[in-house]
C-alpha cells in the first residue's frame, strides 16, 4: 500500500466542518434530503441546509441533534467508486510522485475518522489519503440488488385466463357427453369439483367459478353443434305440419281457450281426418297444388341442456322454445338430408310424412336424355332448373336438376326404392338406346 504524504495538484483547501457537516454534504431528516450550502463556524447557526423543496434553513448544533438531522455517508467501503480530477498529482512518503488519470476508477476500500484507503480497479494498487483534503470525486455507487425469492411454478396461483384454458381442455378430454342427456345442477357441480381437484396449482375461488362458468357454457354450445340432444343438433332442419298448426291456431282464436282445450280438441279430431282438413282450410298456408306448401320449415338455433329444450327459428320469422315431448305432441319432426349418389339426394322427415327428392346432371343434354326413363321409375318431375350460377337446395354438385313433384308410388318404402334405382344409373353418360 502506498501512503500519500501530500496532494501536489489540485491545491485543496481544508474543508471546514461543524458537527460532521461540511459544504456539499448530503443531509437527511427522515424522508427529506438536502445539501449543505454553507458552513460558518463563527455563527450562532453555523450550518445552512437547502432542502429538496429548495427551502434553505440554518441550524444550531443542538437543533441538528434534536431534529435528528444527519449527514448521509457517501464514501462507503467496497461500494463507492471515485475518480480524480484531471492532472491530479500526489507525493508519496517514499518521495515518489504519482499522477492519476481522469479515466482511472478507484474503489474505496476502508474509511476511518481521518483517512481512507482506495484501490485502483485495474492495477489493484492501493493508496492511503488523509480524509480532509481528499481530491477525489464520487463517480458511482455499487448497489446490491435484493435477493428475489424464487417461487416454484407449482406454487404460483393460476390466472383467470389459465383457469379457463385448463377448464376447456379438461372438459374436452374428460367430460362424458352422455351426461348431457340428463344434465342437472348436481351433475354439473360434481364435474366442476372433479376439475378443481385436477388442478395442481393454487387459485382464487372467484376466478375458478368464473372461468368454469365461461368454459362450460362454451363447451355446451360446441356440443350443441357437434352432438346435439336426442339426435337433434343446432342447424337441424325442422318441419311443422300444417294440420297441427291449423288446429292450434283455431283453438287459440278463442280468448278463453286453454292448453287442455287444445289437447281435448286434438285427440277428438285425431280419428276424424275430414275435420282436421276443414280446420286446415281456415288458414291459407300455401297453394293447394304444392303438397308441402302448407308445412312450416325452420331450424334449431340453440339447445338448453339444463332445461332439455330447443330454440327454433321458423321461416315465417317466428321463434319457439320447445322440449322433445312438446315437439312430438305438436307433430314437429326433424328433416334429414340423404345423398344416394353424386346425382341423387333427398330430404325426409323423421316421421316419414315428408319427402323431397332431387336428381341432378352435369349437362342440360344429359338431363333431357334421361327424362323419360326417370319419369317411368319415379313419377312426375319439375321443369329442369339451371344452377350454373345460383346454388341449389339439393346440396348436389350438379348444374342442372329436376325435383320430384309427384311420386308414382304412394308408400314411402316404394318411393325410396325408386330413388335407389335411379341412383344406381350412370347419369353422367347418355342412356342406352
Amino acid at each position: 500500500m502506498k501512503i500519500v504524504e501530500k496532494v501536489i495538484y489540485p491545491i485543496i483547501t481544508k474543508t471546514e466542518s461543524v458537527a460532521g457537516f461540511y459544504i456539499n454534504a448530503i443531509a437527511r431528516q427522515r424522508d427529506s434530503y438536502g445539501v449543505v450550502t454553507d458552513i460558518d463556524p463563527e455563527s450562532y447557526r453555523p450550518v445552512t441546509i437547502n432542502w429538496d423543496k429548495n427551502e434553505p434553513f440554518t441550524y444550531t448544533e443542538d437543533e441538528l441533534r434534536v431534529l435528528k438531522i444527519e449527514v448521509v455517508e457517501q464514501l462507503l467501503p467496497l461500494k463507492t467508486i471515485i475518480t480524480m480530477p484531471p492532472a491530479t498529482t500526489v507525493l508519496l512518503t517514499d518521495g515518489e510522485q504519482v499522477k492519476f488519470e481522469p479515466q482511472e476508477k478507484l474503489l474505496v476500500k476502508e474509511v476511518s475518522d481521518c483517512s481512507l484507503i482506495i484501490e485502483n480497479v485495474t492495477t489493484e494498487e492501493t493508496y492511503q489519503f488523509e480524509l480532509n483534503g481528499f481530491p477525489g470525486k464520487i463517480f458511482a455507487h455499487k448497489i446490491e440488488l435484493p435477493e428475489i425469492a424464487v417461487i416454484p411454478v407449482e406454487e404460483l396461483p393460476l390466472s383467470l385466463q389459465e383457469l379457463q384454458l385448463k377448464a376447456e381442455l379438461w372438459l374436452a378430454l374428460n367430460f362424458n357427453s352422455i351426461l348431457l342427456n340428463g344434465l342437472t345442477p348436481a351433475i354439473e357441480q360434481r364435474v366442476k369439483h372433479q376439475y378443481s381437484q385436477s388442478l395442481q396449482q393454487p387459485c382464487v375461488s372467484s376466478d375458478l367459478d368464473l372461468a368454469w362458468s365461461v368454459a362450460f357454457e362454451q363447451y355446451l354450445k360446441e356440443q350443441a353443434r357437434k352432438i346435439g340432444l336426442f339426435g337433434l343438433k343446432v342447424a337441424t332442419k325442422m318441419l311443422w305440419h300444417a294440420e297441427e298448426r291449423s288446429l292450434r291456431n283455431a283453438v287459440a282464436a278463442d280468448a278463453n281457450a286453454s292448453q287442455s282445450s287444445y289437447d281435448d280438441l286434438r285427440y277428438a279430431l285425431r280419428g276424424n281426418p275430414q275435420a282436421l282438413k276443414d280446420i286446415s282450410k281456415c288458414i291459407p298456408l300455401g297453394t293447394p297444388s304444392d303438397n308441402h306448401a302448407a308445412s312450416l320449415f325452420g331450424q334449431i338455433t340453440d339447445i338448453d341442456y339444463r332445461q332439455q329444450s330447443f330454440s327454433l327459428q321458423w321461416n315465417n320469422a317466428k321463434q319457439s322454445c320447445l322440449s322433445i315431448l312438446e315437439m312430438k305432441a305438436l307433430a314437429i319432426s326433424a328433416v334429414s338430408f340423404i345423398h344416394l349418389s353424386d346425382n341423387v339426394s333427398y330430404e325426409v322427415s323423421w316421421d316419414c310424412s315428408y319427402l323431397n327428392a332431387y336428381i341432378g346432371f352435369r349437362t342440360k343434354k344429359l338431363a333431357k336424355a334421361w327424362l323419360r326413363t326417370i319419369k317411368r321409375i319415379v313419377g312426375r318431375l319439375s321443369n329442369l332448373k339451371d344452377y350454373r350460377v345460383t346454388k341449389s337446395d339439393s346440396q348436389l354438385e350438379t348444374k342442372w336438376e329436376y325435383r320430384v313433384e309427384q311420386f308414382r308410388c304412394k308408400s314411402m318404402k316404394k318411393r325410396l326404392q325408386s330413388l335407389e334405382m335411379v341412383s344406381q344409373l350412370n347419369l353422367d353418360k347418355m342412356p342406352p338406346k
